[in-house]
């Protein structure tokens, strides 16, 4: 009989291959540690049965063993890698005395529980998932998602993590779900604040009241913005207003209804040549429902602020002897956001038209018009409006409707209905 040996000088491991014509060719493994079950198979494609004999080695599911038989003896453990779904998973086939095979799970991603069984000449893998994010995740975040369960266990994101099959799922989870990054709240909560001042014209003194909706597919607002308009000459026109309403959000993690209250201020300067318009809007928002994580076990309520300010100047072309007026415009501004202890400011350039025309019938005032704009940021925003006023009741009325899109959160909308009172 020819005999073939090798020595591999790694950890120390012995491996020989031995045949002849008459008799199947045997690879034998033997005193062999943390080798991989599959490349010594490929090392020694030839062999049509394998034996093992006091020896640890890593095996991944779904191995090609090429249909050789495999002889387990004494001494023998395999540890799993590449686990990466649950059910069951078949390890080996064609195996003799698998029942005497140890398994070693500890290399198994800790979102699985893993056991072996045995069917026949086959060994598999039983897997489940493990919903114990203290076991899972670790941390603060892992006890926070824990005691979440126990004062809730139906609730919508562990519901969500726990449907995950595999890290990847779980990850792309997490990065979405609000009630771990707090932060993505102001992607929707911030659109208040544009909707509140671009349906402010300037030009119209008295007090106003303006109830409002907005919506998007993830939030809601129902409020009102109560205004006081004045001139400060025959251009210069100045507000000072408050706005306020209650928010719903709701997303396919998470479920919660506050409030949001704020102040807005604007100045605005317009003839027939120029056009200069400052505004500025600060909103507070303030949550009931399920704590948010915060970097605590605990997690703490769902709060912040959100505050806007713009500039944008541009000629006047007017038309129709002064009734239709067409500004282009230029200007910028600046964004600020505070979620629990995160805070952030950015500034931004931005672009735009104000189209509006306004005509005198038996003693009323009638408008409408349009105003559009784009900024660096990614903002978009679109709108229109048209109003009444009765010159001799010194009351008017306004419709506003307008849509703001951004890449981040996508398009909200808003309705409006302006009353005036002149005085």
């Amino acid at each position: 009989m020819k005999r073939l040996a090798c020595l591999f000088s790694w950890l120390f491991c012995f491996c020989w291959f031995y045949g002849d014509a008459n008799a199947a060719s045997v690879l034998v493994i033997q005193n062999t540690s943390f080798k991989n079950f599959a490349d010594l198979i490929r090392e020694h494609p030839d062999a049509t049965e394998i034996e093992i004999t006091d020896s640890t080695l890593f095996i991944t599911p779904g191995i090609d063993t090429g249909g050789k038989q495999i002889i387990i003896n004494n001494g023998v453990g395999f540890i799993v890698r590449g686990i990466n779904r649950t059910g069951d998973i078949k390890l080996l086939s064609n195996v003799e005395n698998g029942s005497g095979l140890t398994i070693n799970f500890n290399d198994v991603d800790s979102m699985y529980t893993a056991t072996r069984f045995v069917s026949g000449h086959s060994v598999y893998v039983h897997t489940v998932r493990q919903t114990n994010y203290s076991i899972v995740l670790g941390g603060n975040v892992g006890t926070f998602l824990d005691d979440t369960r126990s004062k809730n266990p139906n609730d919508k994101l562990l519901l969500a993590l726990d449907s995950a099959t595999n890290r990847a799922a779980l990850n792309g989870v997490m990065h979405d779900a609000v009630r771990l990054n707090p932060q993505k709240v102001i992607d929707s909560v911030g659109n208040v604040n544009p909707f509140v001042l671009n349906d402010w014209g300037g030009v119209s003194r008295g007090f106003g009241l303006m109830p409002m909706y907005i919506y998007s597919g993830d939030y809601s607002v129902v409020g009102a913005n109560a205004d006081f308009s004045f001139d400060l000459s025959n251009a210069l026109h100045a507000t000072i207003g408050a706005h306020f309403g209650k928010i719903r959000y709701s997303d396919a993690y998470d479920d919660w209804n506050g409030a949001v209250y704020g102040g807005n201020v604007g100045i605005l300067y317009q003839d027939n040549d120029v056009y200069v318009r400052t505004i500025g809007a600060l909103s507070v928002f303030d949550f009931d429902g399920p704590n948010v994580y915060d970097g605590t076990s605990n997690g703490t309520k769902l709060t912040g602020k959100t505050g806007l300010g713009t500039v944008d100047m541009g000629p006047v072309f007017t038309f129709i002897n002064g009734g239709g007026k067409i500004i282009p415009f230029l200007g910028g501004g600046i964004k600020y956001a505070n979620v629990l202890n995160d805070s952030d400011t950015d500034f931004f350039a931005r672009a735009g038209l104000n189209f509006e025309f306004n005509m005198n019938i038996d003693g009323n005032k009638y408008g409408y018009g349009f105003r559009t704009y784009a900024q660096s940021d990614g903002d978009i925003y679109a709108g229109i409006f048209s109003n009444m006023f009765s010159t001799a009741d010194g009351i008017g009325g306004a419709l506003n409707a307008g849509l703001l899109y951004n890449g981040d959160f996508g398009t909200s909308y808003k309705l409006s209905l302006d009353a005036k009172i002149h005085f």
